[in-house]
């Protein structure tokens, strides 16, 4: 059965009940958000608590700690939606969901089916998307044009990452409204999706674990770009992808290839204040951007977003307005510490594209050395992208590699952080491996010097844990740094 809002309400009215197994994680939590703004109620149950649990449990959902048949069973939902992360075949909540006879969804695909009817721009690609999707639904409400979003992760100045403003349905003006989504590759529920206009960032050799091989992953971004009915905005700078989007009327291109549509130029850099660009649309300026992200990079995903908001009618000055104070989302480059002589970032990336793109980052930040912690991503990954893994930190000058963070999947014999640590040395690098997140905390704190970045980064919970505790310690003042070492650093004009 298809469902959408509209017969949602038909059969079940308001009084409609969900169960959302795995409601911790940030596109379920994102799901969850939306479903309490349509008014139904929401029940759902994790192993563990998060800043996303705590949001909902605000808003008045029961978070269950934990999976369990009687839960679910408690509650007696209408519709259960559960996390493509869970197993089904191993989770007692799914299982007496299927046995009590009970309407079962998988997120992705609730989602596609539910936001069909809307006004939606979907954010795909590899890397970059959960940023691009954030400063894109950012722009819409500054812009007063959003219809809502779904974001894969906390972003602090949208309040919450999951958010529909169901007054604007019954309005006349909903037409001119625009409902942000960013999609979900790693499972193929992005091909469910019927949006308005897209953006597609880039392709990278991903998610194997799932599609198998690359022809397969390929065929499946051709499948998404044929379901918008609109602009497909896409970056000219990946070769896959241009091939792949062809010679499609609807497809605008973006990026640093002179070949593109829209292109940043004169671009520059300053510590204090962040990017300063301009853009030109087939050769002519449009206007001059700001952006108080790091990182080439970040100023590409911003062109995106003006590449989409300039073909949907915006000004350049408007759009300009509208981004130039996006902060970003949490942990994406997110400095937890700085006081001037030592600083701390905390970073999503887990794939090497990221880590070497964030390092990038960070460079014009470094007035000594950067020391990393990694904790890795992934069994099949680790084991598939160990080459890579082993160059992609150049520029650092220690790092420390912490112990696999499975994301539910079954260990590989003889596939741990061990191996990257191996790599990494390999290749010339000062590498050791540290699993526990206290004890990398502690021997980071023992090795930083005035003048050094330090940066953790990966998808997992510990690496982030070991980042605020070694910014906590630092907040204490429980270390020491020499009083000369630091006068001379001031005198040399580095601290501020």
């Amino acid at each position: 059965m298809t469902l959408n809002r509209n017969n949602i309400a038909e059969r079940y009215g308001k009084n409609a009940g969900f169960y959302l197994i795995g409601i911790g994680g940030c596109g379920m939590s994102s799901l969850a958000h939306i479903l309490l703004d349509c008014g139904y109620s929401v029940v759902g149950s994790d192993i563990q608590e998060s800043i996303y649990t705590e949001q909902l449990e605000q808003r008045g959902v029961t978070v269950f700690k934990g999976h369990s048949a009687g839960a679910l069973t408690s509650f007696n939902p209408d519709i259960v939606i559960y996390s493509s992360a869970i197993s089904k075949s191993a989770n007692p909540e799914y299982q007496e969901a299927e046995r009590l006879g009970k309407l079962l969804y998988k997120r992705g695909y609730f989602l596609a089916e539910f936001t069909r009817s809307l006004n939606s721009v979907c954010v795909a690609g590899m890397h970059g998307k959960t940023t691009t999707s954030a400063m894109l639904a950012y722009a819409f409400e500054q812009l007063k044009h959003s219809l809502g979003h779904s974001i894969g992760w906390y972003v602090p100045q949208l309040g919450r990452h999951g958010r529909l403003n169901t007054d604007l349905l019954k309005s006349d003006g909903v037409k001119d409204k625009f409902f942000t989504i960013e999609v979900d590759e790693s499972d193929g529920t992005f091909t469910l999706f019927s949006p308005a206009h897209s953006i597609i960032l880039n392709i990278d050799c991903e998610h194997m674990d799932y599609f198998g091989d690359f022809e397969r992953l390929k065929g499946d971004f051709a499948k998404f770009i044929g379901n918008t009915a609109g602009y497909v905005v896409y970056c000219a700078d990946n070769e896959e992808l241009v091939s792949l989007v062809g010679n499609n009327s609807r497809a605008i291109s973006y990026g640093f290839s002179e070949s593109s549509r829209y292109r940043p130029v004169n671009y520059k850099f300053n510590p204090e204040s962040g990017w300063d660009f301009e853009v030109v649309k087939n050769g002519n300026s449009i206007g001059r951007f700001k952006l108080q992200l790091l990182g080439l990079h970040n100023v590409l995903n911003a062109v995106a977003v003006i590449t989409m908001l300039d073909l949907l009618g915006f000004k350049a000055t408007q759009i300009a307005e509208a981004i130039s104070s996006f902060k970003g989302a949490a942990r994406r480059q997110e400095e937890l510490y700085n006081d001037g002589f030592i600083r701390i970032f905390d970073d999503y990336g887990h794939h090497p594209a990221e880590i070497r793109a964030t390092i990038n980052a960070l460079k014009p930040l470094i007035n000594n050395r950067l020391l990393v912690v990694f904790q890795p991503h992934r069994f099949t990954r680790t084991r598939d992208l160990l080459a890579q893994f082993g160059t992609c930190f150049e520029g650092a000058s220690k790092v420390w590699v912490m112990d696999i963070y499975g994301a539910g999947e079954e260990p590989i014999p003889g596939v741990t952080g061990e191996l990257i640590v191996n790599e990494l040395r390999k290749n010339g690098f000062d590498a050791m491996f540290e699993p526990a997140e206290d004890a990398v905390a502690e021997s980071v704190l023992k090795e930083l010097k005035v003048g050094d970045v330090a940066l953790f980064c990966g998808a997992g919970t510990n690496v982030t844990r070991a980042a605020n505790k070694l910014a906590d310690k630092l907040k204490s003042k429980v270390y020491h740094i020499d009083i000369k070492e630091k006068s001379g650093f001031i005198q040399a004009g580095k601290a501020g």
